[in-house]
């Protein structure tokens, strides 16, 4: 989830979801370094803006209203089979892809 919508706050940009930003052996060397990846453009800028516009409609006043965290927000809710369970996921639009 964290990538698909990591998409829109990115503009349409997507890096692969990592837990992992960097490891060293004990010699210093790096084993993997996750620092610097280059993104791939995966949608349209201006599709991902509308997704987001769209998506800030969920918390300001749809279904999603208890994730308002006072500053500009998006996100979706869902439910499973019978109303089971219940899941949110939200991101913060202002997000800029830094590279470096």
């Amino acid at each position: 989830m964290a990538s698909a919508y990591g998409v829109f706050a990115t503009n349409g940009l997507r890096n692969p979801a990592t837990p992992v930003l960097w490891v060293k052996n004990a010699k210093g060397d790096f084993l993997e370094d996750n620092r610097q990846r280059q993104p791939e453009r995966v949608l349209d800028e201006r599709v991902a803006y509308n997704v987001t516009d769209i998506l800030k409609g969920v918390i300001s006043r749809g279904t999603g209203t208890r994730a308002d965290i006072d500053r500009p927000a998006a996100g979706k809710t869902g439910t499973a089979q019978e109303w089971r369970d219940a899941w949110f996921v939200g991101y913060t639009p202002d997000c800029r892809h830094r590279s470096g």
